[in-house]
């Protein structure tokens, strides 16, 4: 994906796309998407002078067929920098997604999150 340098954006939200360039892997056989990655190759300005993702940020995902049909995040990286009014941020993230469960319509699902949410946080990650 790169941007054409004749678009014309037709709002502030739409204006990104003239900034940012990447690419996408298809799964063919099934028509879903199972991987992108997104590079900033402009400063994205948010609200005028409120905020900015600066060039040199970037997004990935990789997506998987978990079951038949069923497509879901196994990985996003996130590493964006910028600033907000006049403090810089930093996000640099990396989350891998794991333990995928079908729980079935909305009235099994209530009783199952209910089950899991009264169960006690286990704290699993690398320090």
């Amino acid at each position: 994906m790169e941007p054409n340098p004749s678009y014309k954006a037709t709002s502030r939200a739409t204006s990104i796309f003239a900034k940012v360039r990447g690419v996408a892997w298809i799964d063919e056989e099934a028509k879903q998407l199972a991987k992108v990655e997104v590079e900033v190759t402009d400063d994205i300005s948010i609200g005028g002078f409120l905020a900015k993702v600066y060039k040199g940020s970037h997004f990935m995902q990789e997506r998987y067929e978990l079951a038949p049909g069923l497509w879901f995040a196994t990985y996003s990286q996130y590493d964006f920098d910028g600033r907000r009014l006049f403090i810089s941020f930093s996000v640099h993230e990396r989350t891998f997604y794991t333990h995928y469960k079908r729980i079935g319509p909305p009235k099994e699902a209530v009783t199952e999150i209910r089950s899991e949410l009264s169960k006690p946080a286990l704290t699993t990650g690398d320090p």
